[in-house]
């Protein structure tokens, strides 16, 4: 069966990226423990070729930042509809090819940072997140 990625949530936020078999069901489903009206702002079946997880997958990381809880995101709405979008370009640009192996460029220069900086990577993770910003430009 061919799954489609979806975004749900109310008008404003917050959304949630996911994919399914049945879009009408998961929203009657989620909207049942809902107190707010919840609304389908995005669906689309995945290419043949890439599985809806992955599209999905690389939506959820490049939307980390605005990470409230699990699969839920608060952001725009339009920013939500870039990545997604984005996703399924990249798909179609590589089809066939597993999504989850790309990492972005942040994590590329956040690896190589800490290589730099001699430090393990229990320390690294140990460091908050303006002390990374602090040693990256230490180190550049």
């Amino acid at each position: 069966m061919d799954k489609s990625v979806y975004v749900i949530g109310p008008k404003d936020g917050p959304f949630k990226v996911g994919h399914t078999i049945s879009v009408l069901r998961r929203l009657t489903t989620m909207q049942t423990g809902s107190p707010v009206r919840l609304f389908v702002h995005f669906q689309r079946q995945a290419p043949s070729g890439t599985p809806a997880k992955d599209i999905e997958w690389r939506t959820q990381q490049h939307l980390k930042a605005f990470h409230l809880w699990g699969e839920w995101f608060t952001c725009p709405l339009e920013r939500v509809l870039i990545e997604v979008e984005a996703a399924f370009l990249y798909a179609r640009m590589v089809p066939n090819q597993p999504l989850r192996r790309v990492i972005s460029l942040e994590q590329i220069k956040l690896r190589d940072d800490r290589r730099r900086s001699g430090m393990t990577r229990a320390e690294w993770k140990a460091r908050t997140s303006d002390e990374k910003i602090a040693a990256r430009a230490a180190v550049a």
